[in-house]
């Protein structure tokens, strides 16, 4: 098994928060913490947004970024 850790840094302060993503569980998932852990061979992408709410209330995604990641 295979674990890293995303480090997100920046972004809109204090009022924004950073989201994690993954589209392929059955190759590997990243937690809302952003430990990311291999599962199976093959490819899958892991993201992360940094998410606020404008002034009525409305979620509002500041950045975001995604990488294609190969198990092997």
């Amino acid at each position: 098994m295979v674990v890293e850790q995303v480090l997100a840094t920046g972004g809109p302060q204090p009022e924004s928060t950073v989201e994690f993503y993954h589209e392929n569980a059955t190759v590997g998932v990243v937690s809302q913490n952003g430990v990311i852990e291999a599962r199976a061979v093959g490819q899958t992408v892991i993201g992360a947004r940094a998410v606020g709410f404008d002034a009525h209330s409305r979620p509002v995604i500041y950045s975001e970024v995604d990488a294609t990641n190969n198990v092997i």
